[in-house]
């Protein structure tokens, strides 16, 4: 049996006010952090450089890293 939303009036209850919350109160990260953490689970310079420049890591942060 499905449980039906919380109900606001006669309208269900939109759940986008928690995810906003929850974004607000977590600190943004830092292009040292990122990379930080990309050294910490890859070990190798080659191996960062590629996955940090990857489309994947654009489509996710929303910018395209270049390094030189």
């Amino acid at each position: 049996m499905k449980k039906s939303p919380k109900m606001q009036g006669r309208r269900p209850m939109p759940k986008m006010r928690a995810k906003v919350k929850e974004a607000v109160s977590r600190p943004a990260l830092t292009l040292g952090d990122l990379i930080n953490a990309a050294y910490d689970a890859l070990g190798d310079t080659e191996s960062v450089v590629r996955v940090l420049q990857s489309n994947r890591m654009a489509n996710r942060i929303g910018r395209k890293l270049v390094f030189l």
